[in-house]
């Protein structure tokens, strides 16, 4: 890859739209961005997961919920027991009510949802099953988009679906995720089920 910018001048980082000490935030911004089809995707189930508006109404937080059961449970090459993710459930739904309980807690214990009249949930998940149960579920309002998970390693148009799920959890006021995911802490806006 070649550029005619030189990354490590002060005047080329000022021209930029956005702030950066060092030439590898140039580069995620470019190679991370959305393109145009994404964020048309992301805009629509932003809009529906808004009640209808672009615009989040300013008295609802929304949570994102991040339930990864692994391709193995997913597409039927494990059992429940055999998941190490899942271990200390017994089915799907004892899994799905942990991520609620989690996403609850995130809720009750962070000052800057206090002030909130409504609490809305996103879901992404590998699992049609635990999409389902979401859809299902009168308990909490939670909204999930239409796509039907896939291995992308037999159909990789489905890889698109993917990151626009993740994105659109991405965008959200705070996520709850099992451990799965693995990621470390992001202070007071991460709570692990």
């Amino acid at each position: 890859m070649t550029s005619n910018f030189d990354w490590h001048s002060t005047t080329t980082r000022a021209s930029l739209p956005f702030k950066t000490t060092d030439w590898s935030g140039c580069l995620f911004h470019a190679y991370f961005r959305p393109n145009y089809y994404l964020e048309r995707d992301l805009e629509y189930h932003q809009t529906k997961l808004n009640g209808g508006t672009a615009i989040k109404d300013s008295d609802t937080a929304i949570i994102s919920i991040h339930f990864r059961v692994g391709d193995g449970l997913s597409f039927k090459q494990l059992k429940l027991h055999e998941d190490v993710r899942l271990s200390n459930s017994k089915t799907l739904e004892d899994g799905w009510e942990e991520m609620k309980q989690c996403a609850r807690e995130l809720v009750n214990s962070s000052p800057e949802y206090s002030d909130k009249k409504h609490i809305r949930y996103v879901l992404a998940s590998d699992s049609i099953d635990v999409k389902r149960l979401a859809k299902n579920d009168g308990d909490i309002d939670v909204y999930t988009t239409d796509v039907t998970p896939s291995n992308f390693r037999q159909s990789p148009s489905k890889d698109a679906d993917a990151w626009m799920e993740l994105f659109l959890l991405s965008r959200q006021d705070g996520l709850v995720m099992n451990s799965v995911a693995n990621v470390k802490a992001y202070k007071g806006r991460v709570s692990y089920a």
